[in-house]
């Protein structure tokens, strides 16, 4: 990870009231850890997206949305 990024990532949660985490298909990447321990540090609230058949669905509107506006 390059460090200006983990600043950055740091400042936003630093301004944060609460983290949001998306977990996709349980998969927790590097970066979402790193950030992940320094809100628990901070004692912000910790709220998690995780990959069921409505979030599926979601992705998929999501998917399509952004397919169709790299197509016009």
């Amino acid at each position: 990870l390059q460090l200006p990024l983990i600043r950055l990532w740091g400042r936003k949660i630093d301004m944060a009231d609460e983290v949001f985490i998306v977990n996709c298909k349980d998969y927790i990447g590097d970066s979402t850890k790193l950030e992940l321990s320094y809100a628990l540090e901070l004692g912000l609230k910790i709220r998690w997206f995780t990959s069921d058949e409505i979030g599926e669905k979601v992705l998929d509107i999501i998917r399509k949305k952004i397919q169709s506006e790299d197509t016009e």
